[in-house]
């Protein structure tokens, strides 16, 4: 996508779900994993979390509301000859670790040698915590994050020979504090106050 028109294409995509569809997906399998793909790599919480909490037809929640024990073959219910246990419709399951719990590789370092861990931009009433431990190829990393009466609290594991990049909500004139000086603040970066650690325990707050 031609970096001129990436915000234009985000701003439709925005619409078509959000207005348009009235927060359903509205895509079949190929098309689903791309569009979340995408979404997941724009940072768009928002319209995922909007599209994987509708219990009405089109969505997860409305093959639950139905009766569901498995993810069905269509969104449709009753179809002749349809399956009610299916691959179709596995691809959020990728966001529940790099979205919700924010553990997140960086393209331009291959192997989680360094990596990124982003709380995501959802409100407290949407998803007030969420707590991961993943087995990257280099080691264990652990994210857990809390949400109460708007005050952010992180902490997070780095392997050894690793390093974080950290990515905090910045809320202007709220200071955040920090449990060690090896967190180094390296930035701001869309609504967020990025720091940068090496391996280690480490706690965030504010």
């Amino acid at each position: 996508m031609p970096p001129d028109l990436r915000q234009t294409v985000m701003d439709r995509l925005e619409k078509e779900i959000l207005v348009n569809r009235k927060g359903h997906i509205h895509v079949g399998i190929t098309g689903g994993a791309m569009l979340f793909k995408v979404l997941r790599e724009e940072g768009r919480d928002d319209l995922i979390y909007s599209m994987t909490s509708q219990t009405t037809y089109p969505s997860w929640g409305f093959m639950r509301e139905n009766g569901a024990t498995t993810i069905w073959e269509m969104w449709e219910k009753d179809l002749p000859g349809h399956s009610l246990l299916h691959s179709s419709y596995l691809y959020p399951g990728a966001w529940y670790i790099d979205g919700v719990a924010g553990i997140r590789r960086n393209p331009d370092m291959p192997g989680f040698r360094q990596f990124i861990i982003r709380i995501p931009d959802l409100t407290e009433s949407q998803i007030s915590w969420a707590k991961a431990d993943f087995d990257s190829p280099a080691g264990l990393i652990k994210s857990h994050w809390d949400c109460k009466n708007g005050k952010m609290s992180l902490s997070l594991t780095v392997p050894p020979n690793c390093e974080a990049i950290v990515y905090f909500p910045d809320k202007k004139g709220t200071p955040i504090h920090k449990n060690s000086e090896f967190s180094e603040q390296i930035g701001k970066k869309d609504g967020y106050i990025l720091f940068k650690v090496p391996a280690g325990k480490y706690e965030f707050s504010n």
